[in-house]
């Protein structure tokens, strides 16, 4: 892509950005661009100055002991603030729910979801920090993370390579794992809902349609219904036949994601949710091999199976996905932690040999040796 096609494309996305409210870091955006692409982008910012008093004009102030201080953007349910917390001298982003959307009853489903959130700690998932129920507006507080969606990033920068693609997978296959582990379902895992955190951290964000593995599963077999919440073209086939949510079902969203980071599409498409359902009944899939022919073949299988329309047929859990994912990187699929924690351990070992038989100069080359050899070899 050229230059200009790719400042074209940023001013675009900087207009996408106004339009949604989300939050624009301007000066890295000033940076990128230069030449008579300026007086655009100087246009821009006097649009988005007027359309944040506009919004400003409705935006609370305050929200319990939090000092809001900015949009930075909205969903189907509810807004979500770049806030101060006054008691702890940081800044959270703070969530809250509209006062029109839903009754007492989603209010306190809300809580309870959020409590379930605040007890799982992994470094691909947003720390939720708490929630509450304040002037009968119901909001949760969790980690600032600064970046970009991988969305954002697909518009702007092209589609993903295989192996950038499966190593997004692997992260999030972690996340949703911990996630279900905690007994819940995420149940909106999209592009727009996975932040590339400044330093390469994909964090997976916005639980607002998160699901109780347990109550929400015992109530649809007392009380069949369609659970429609969610993004259409991310939603598994048997979600739109009435059958309750299940893990796989996330599963099916994750191989969706990677379905879309490859190719900017999705493996079912339409205009809108009925289109969707309909290309679900009649089974009129696009193949990820029909979109991009040059991806290897262990890649087009690992997403064909999380994707595959039969629940039975695909990877039973995020593990699982993982596992896949991991071969298929050549590298085992295992905790961050351990290669430091071992590569620690054979340094220590060396030099302690080393000290015994005061071979200075051989230690160090054993030290490098081994050490070289566990990165390497990633045991």
């Amino acid at each position: 892509m050229t230059a200009a096609a790719n400042c074209a494309a940023l001013l675009s996305s900087v207009a996408a950005s106004i339009s949604d409210g989300s939050l624009i870091e301007w000066e890295q955006v000033s940076q990128q661009v230069a030449g008579d692409d300026d007086v655009v982008l100087d246009e821009l910012r006097m649009i988005e100055r007027i359309a944040r008093l506009r919004e400003h004009a409705s935006d609370p102030r305050t929200w319990a002991h939090f000092l809001i201080l900015g949009r930075l953007g909205s969903g189907s349910y509810g807004d979500v603030y770049r806030a101060h917390d006054t008691k702890l001298q940081c800044d959270v982003a703070v969530k809250l729910l509209r006062c029109d959307s839903g009754n007492r009853a989603s209010h306190a489903r809300m809580l309870r979801e959020a409590r379930y959130l605040a007890r799982v700690r992994h470094t691909n998932v947003v720390t939720v920090y708490g929630a509450d129920q304040v002037d009968d507006r119901v909001g949760l507080w969790m980690e600032m993370v600064r970046g970009t969606t991988l969305e954002e990033q697909l518009q702007r920068q092209g589609t993903f390579g295989a192996r950038e693609a499966a190593l997004v997978g692997v992260d999030m296959c972690r996340a949703v794992a911990a996630v279900h582990r905690a007994g819940l379902l995420h149940g909106d895992i999209k592009a727009h809902n996975v932040m590339r955190e400044e330093g390469g951290r994909n964090v997976l964000m916005d639980f607002g349609t998160g699901k109780d593995l347990d109550h929400d599963i015992l109530n649809t077999q007392l009380r069949p219904s369609h659970d429609f919440a969610g993004t259409p073209l991310y939603l598994a086939p048997e979600v739109f036949a009435g059958s309750p949510r299940a893990k796989v079902a996330d599963v099916y969203s994750l191989g969706v994601l990677l379905f879309h980071l490859v190719t900017n599409r999705y493996p079912v498409e339409g205009e809108t949710r009925a289109d969707i359902e309909e290309g679900h009944r009649r089974h009129t899939r696009t193949h990820l091999r029909d979109v991009r022919p040059g991806l290897s073949d262990a890649f087009v299988s690992i997403v064909e199976r999380a994707i595959d329309p039969d629940p039975r047929q695909r990877f039973q859990s995020a593990g699982a996905f993982e596992m896949a994912l991991a071969r298929f990187l050549g590298a085992p699929a295992e905790d961050h932690d351990v290669k430091p924690r071992l590569a620690q351990w054979i340094a220590l070992s060396v030099l302690a040999a080393a000290a015994l038989v005061g071979a200075g100069a051989i230690a160090i080359s054993l030290f490098a040796h081994a050490y070289a050899h566990t990165l390497a070899h990633g045991y």
